[in-house]
């Protein structure tokens, strides 16, 4: 009964809000509207907890995507600033040099053969959408995706890139004139094509590639990114974390996690790089009895989370126990 109860209370206050959350339309850069959103949901998590007498983790998170390298969001205000498509770029990818070459080789995405163009136009469409978007923040973008073509010797799938293939899909004039104006350069490090990562929103800052994916390389470093953004949130309950675990274990024995005494003391955040203040991108949190980075943390997180449960949506987050 204490269960429902708090349900249906949960369902009343986010009826009650979800109009002040359409007025942003889930945008990064509504930050007071968010969080506000935020803070109202932890407010329900936090009656639920105390009708259903389970406690509940509440994470805050900052920005979209791992971090590193350019930030979309980042670009196109850059952008709007007046800044220059080289100009980003060499923000964003500090001591890179930028390169030309011709003609440009097929490729193949998925599988398949494509021209190259096509693909690039589509891949920057999708990745960057129409409309709001600026012809500057177009050409870094297609910059970057070829950087990376040619690092992956021009063979990608779509857990590289986003890139429509819908045979009739309608593609912008503006992408379209703002690719052909860059077409064939690409940025390099000591003579080779670099890894051109790239995101949705940083946190304030972008992180480096070490924290994240264990490899230091100088030209994927923390730097400013100039958007707005606002919170997003997830919650949990000890139960869920527990079966979180359960799933998790199963599926990787030979390290598991053990989570025993205080709830309190399950999670903890070790280190971080304060990208938002006291809040950052996280390298290193404890599980239970187990360390690991903030971006494998969010990988499992969202991979066994409960159904209904939102994902972290970046590994910039702070967590709190009630």
């Amino acid at each position: 009964m204490k269960k429902w109860l708090a349900v249906f209370v949960a369902l009343a206050m986010l009826c009650t809000f979800s109009p002040l959350c359409s007025a942003c339309g889930g945008a990064q850069n509504e930050s007071s509207v968010c969080d506000f959103m935020t803070q109202a949901a932890a407010a329900v998590h936090q009656l639920f907890s105390r009708l259903t007498g389970s406690g509940v983790f509440s994470f805050t998170v900052y920005g979209k995507g791992h971090g590193v390298g350019m930030s979309q969001l980042g670009s196109l205000e850059y952008a709007r600033q007046g800044w220059s498509y080289d100009q980003i770029l060499l923000h964003y990818y500090p001591g890179v040099s930028m390169e030309q070459e011709n003609p440009m080789p097929l490729m193949i995405y998925n599988g398949a053969g494509r021209k190259t163009e096509d693909f690039l136009v589509r891949a920057v469409q999708q990745e960057m959408g129409v409309g709001a978007a600026n012809p500057e923040a177009y050409k870094a973008q297609a910059v970057a995706v070829y950087t990376m073509l040619k690092q992956k010797k021009f063979n990608l799938t779509s857990a590289d890139v986003a890139c429509s293939t819908v045979k009739n899909s309608e593609l912008s004039d503006a992408v379209r004139s703002a690719v052909k104006s860059v077409l064939g350069q690409y940025m390099a490090y000591n003579g080779k094509p670099i890894i051109a990562a790239f995101h949705a929103c940083s946190a304030g800052k972008t992180t480096d590639s070490q924290s994240v994916w264990g490899m230091e390389l100088p030209y994927l470093t923390g730097v400013d990114s100039p958007e707005s953004f606002g919170a997003s949130g997830s919650f949990i309950t000890t139960h869920e974390l527990k079966s979180l675990v359960r799933r998790y274990n199963a599926a990787h024995p030979a390290k598991p996690i053990t989570l025993s005494g205080d709830p309190a003391q399950w999670l903890e955040i070790l280190t971080h790089d304060g990208a938002n203040g006291d809040v950052g991108y996280v390298s290193a949190i404890r599980v239970g009895n187990l360390t690991m980075s903030g971006n494998t943390f969010r990988t499992v997180y969202n991979q066994y989370r409960p159904r209904g449960t939102a994902a972290l949506q970046s590994h910039c987050f702070s967590v709190r126990y009630a």
